[in-house]
């Protein structure tokens, strides 16, 4: 891939010639240890992964920025925070997926972590991409919905996941991600 002043300029120029992308997500609170850090690090150096996201659904504080550090330092893919909470907000990481669930109507997670964690982001300088954040999926729920006090849209009703993932463009999300099954 060509060097890019942002992240986000990457995946601009990705969408616009129709490439597609992969991420790995590495979760702090269950990233391995030990050799298992180091076969997980191997295995992302030989995927065909072109991002790295960092976050959880329920995640330590201070469990986010030694995870971004150490994958900054052992592979060549960005690494992307994927932050569940405002405390997974760090120092270090290539690019922020500034999340808002918009498939939900839990007013704390469309607007009010975002309030909290602003300041900061702002004064960190790290790079935003307004992205919203869509739960698919029927029961059992999975914890993302659990956590976030939201109900995924119903598998079998596409034309709401549809009509959500068009509000988020129409409000100015530039990328829409769909999770069903974290």
């Amino acid at each position: 891939m060509t060097e890019f002043s942002t992240w986000h300029d990457g995946l601009r120029q990705d969408m616009l010639l129709g490439q597609k992308r992969l991420a790995v997500l590495v979760d702090p609170e269950s990233a391995p240890r030990g050799d298992g850090w180091l076969d997980l690090i191997n295995a992302i150096q030989r995927s065909q992964a072109t991002d790295v996201f960092v976050g959880g659904s329920l995640v330590g504080e201070g469990k986010t920025e030694p995870v971004v550090r150490a994958l900054k330092d052992a592979v060549p893919q960005p690494v992307v925070l994927f932050p569940g909470a405002p405390n997974q907000v760090v120092q270090g990481a290539d690019a922020l997926l500034y999340l808002s669930l918009i498939s939900g109507r839990n007013p704390d997670l469309l607007i009010g972590r975002h309030v909290e964690s602003a300041p900061r982001i702002v004064k960190m300088g790290i790079p935003t991409v307004a992205t919203g954040y869509m739960l698919l999926g029927d029961p059992p729920l999975t914890a993302a919905a659990y956590i976030s006090h939201s109900l995924p849209i119903p598998m079998h009703k596409p034309e709401l996941a549809v009509a959500t993932a068009q509000a988020g463009c129409l409000l100015g999300m530039q990328c829409i991600f769909m999770d069903a099954g974290s």
